[in-house]
């Protein structure tokens, strides 16, 4: 009943989504003590780290204005260039005998990212494909674009089915399989050269 009830001071263990809350708040706190200017901040803060809610109203319109909004968040592209910027940064391992490293690298590393922008649910689907896709070259192993990208919408559906049903979720796939689908018919190059 009502009366008959006490707060316990029991506090569960934290989940992992929490301490990567934790973690994006440090990389925030570590921004802010560099001096820059709140809106530098701000701007910064969601173009590395996906935290928007610090960027003023007058600059959230002006990239709105300009149809860059999606430039503030932290999304599968941004993902991707990062993985491809340690790809070529680590090229040199190819020529060793441990060019295995290079994949386990990039993987740990994209992960890592990943927590620091708080596990975002788009960030995360990148870092499945990717780790699909540098599984694959590790192991030594053929591997499609579309392969990789039906494994991780099922890797992604196995822990959370409610996924199917979010729009973020049905774009970023249609979108990308769109891409892998219909991007070798659109060679505008093979097609000037035809003409």
């Amino acid at each position: 009943s009502d009366g008959d009830w006490q707060l316990s001071q029991f506090k569960s263990p934290l989940n992992l989504r929490y301490r990567a809350k934790h973690i994006q708040q440090q990389c925030l706190e570590a921004l802010h003590r560099c001096h820059l200017s709140p809106e530098t901040t701000a701007l910064l803060s969601a173009l590395l780290w996906g935290y928007k809610e610090n960027i003023p109203t007058e600059i959230r319109q002006y990239f709105s204005a300009a149809g860059l909004s999606h430039i503030l968040a932290v999304s599968g592209l941004h993902t991707g260039i990062i993985g491809l910027i340690i790809w070529i940064i680590l090229y040199p391992l190819r020529y060793t005998s441990i060019r295995y490293v290079r994949g386990i690298i990039t993987i740990t590393l994209l992960w890592a990212y990943a927590f620091i922008t708080g596990l975002s649910p788009s960030v995360v689907r990148a870092c499945i494909m990717a780790t699909f896709v540098g599984t694959a070259t590790i192991l030594n192993r053929h591997n499609t674009s579309l392969n990789a990208l039906c494994g991780s919408a099922m890797m992604v559906l196995l822990f959370s089915p409610q996924q199917l049903f979010d729009i973020g979720f049905q774009l970023s796939y249609t979108a990308v399989a769109g891409i892998i689908l219909f991007s070798p018919h659109l060679n505008i190059v093979n097609y000037l050269n035809c003409n």
